[in-house]
């Protein structure tokens, strides 16, 4: 188990039973675990859509990822490069 009990995303606390927009779900926070990509500490909620990757307000692909696809007023997909 990480030191970090913290997200570094969220910053949510490990166990708390509130969900990403601050409302009470009753189900706690599951354990901390590193990202592949950026290595940061996150929940599991923010490492399943990959928030800790897209943190930033650039629009260029974070380390690990490529720009897919660009559409009308700064419309961007991304996916993930597969080793």
């Amino acid at each position: 188990m990480p030191k970090r009990v913290t997200c570094q995303v969220c910053e949510r606390r490990v166990g708390s039973t509130k969900d990403r927009c601050g409302e009470e779900d009753g189900v706690p926070l599951g354990p901390l675990e590193k990202c592949d990509l950026c290595s940061k500490w996150v929940c599991p909620d923010c490492l399943h859509e990959a928030d800790c990757c897209f943190d930033g307000d650039s629009e260029a692909a974070p380390p690990g990822w490529r720009v897919s696809k660009e559409g009308p007023r700064g419309y961007v997909e991304y996916e993930r490069i597969e080793e």
